[in-house]
């Protein structure tokens, strides 16, 4: 079983993966990692950004 940090540690890495994902499908993407209750990423789609 993981302890409390590994744990920490692996829903981190999952957040900076899954925005880099999103960074490469031309989104723009950043993470909170726990410092906002609620959520882990705030992504834009750049190209509707660019259209509206």
């Amino acid at each position: 079983m993981a302890s409390g940090r590994n744990t920490q540690l692996t829903r981190q890495i999952g957040e900076y993966l899954a925005a880099a994902e999103l960074g490469r499908r031309n989104w723009v993407a950043t993470t909170f990692t726990g410092s906002l209750p609620g959520f882990d990423i705030l992504a834009i789609d750049d190209q509707e950004a660019r259209s509206r």
